[in-house]
């Protein structure tokens, strides 16, 4: 089902303004893996939300502008981490290939 330019943009923003909270509250002290682990946390939040906002709009509780914003956002978000993942791959095979 195709989206309207609206709700895309608005699920975007919110995807990108989540990303950059992340990269503004950076400790210095926080190790590599507990920023991802807090991300990917985030990012199942996100699907979450979706599920849940979608549930209620099956109950008819939800309004149907809501549902399709929070699964763009999902959506969109499980498309960054797809392609973080597939980055780190690559660098992973990367070094790999590297002579010793």
């Amino acid at each position: 089902y195709p989206l309207n330019t609206h709700t895309n943009m608005r699920a975007r923003t919110h995807t990108h303004t989540s990303i950059m909270l992340h990269v503004s509250t950076l400790d210095p002290g926080k190790s590599f893996s507990q920023f991802v682990g807090e991300s990917l946390s985030d990012a199942m939040n996100t699907g979450k939300q979706a599920e849940n906002i979608s549930a209620q709009a099956i109950a008819g509780k939800a309004d149907l502008t809501d549902v399709v914003t929070a699964v763009t956002n999902a959506e969109i978000t499980l498309q960054t981490v797809v392609a973080i993942r597939d980055k780190a791959v690559a660098a992973y095979q990367e070094i790999a290939r590297m002579p010793i």
